[in-house]
């Protein structure tokens, strides 16, 4: 979802799930999409306003595509995101791209945090010893069940997040 690096204090950011539209589409069909009701994008409330407001440098990691990413932040939130701070579809699993954010050197001596909504996704993550310096969190809406929430609570290396403690430490 999000990887960020910040010193001390935490930092993150999420957009909603868009389960509506093909990423195989142009960006500028997409962004035609975008402008129809039956698109369904949306960002969770507060989260497109925190992220103009972070001063944190933020990576979004996500399974869809980069450039679909980058027009959904820029027409429905009016944010300019860089382009290559944005990890998607075709860049690796999540663990992979984790690991090369934490060997970049300008993250060296940084707190690290992740913020998923998926708990599978972040197993995989405790499952790779080199990634022990991320913070991980699950964040209670999205793509999990109260079960898998319960589940992420009894795992000490996971937080979970609400919606408006998430928008909030993003600020």
């Amino acid at each position: 979802f999000i990887a960020s690096t910040r010193p001390k204090k935490l930092k993150w950011r999420g957009v909603s799930e868009v389960s509506h539209v093909h990423y195989t589409y142009p960006t500028k069909d997409i962004v035609q999409l975008m402008d129809k009701p039956m698109c369904g994008c949306r960002f969770y409330p507060g989260t497109a306003d925190a992220l103009k407001l972070s001063s944190s440098e933020l990576y979004i990691v996500t399974t869809k595509q980069s450039r679909f990413t980058g027009a959904l932040l820029k027409e429905l939130a009016g944010v300019d995101f860089p382009s290559e701070r944005i990890y998607g579809l075709g860049t690796g699993p999540k663990v992979k791209v984790l690991q090369q954010l934490q060997e970049m050197p300008q993250h060296q001596g940084l707190t690290l945090h992740f913020v998923e909504d998926r708990l599978a996704t972040l197993k995989n993550v405790i499952k790779e010893p080199a990634l022990d310096k991320w913070n991980l969190y699950l964040v209670k809406w999205g793509y999990n069940t109260q079960e898998e929430r319960e589940e992420a609570g009894a795992i000490s290396r996971i937080q979970l997040i609400d919606l408006p403690d998430f928008s909030k430490q993003l600020k």
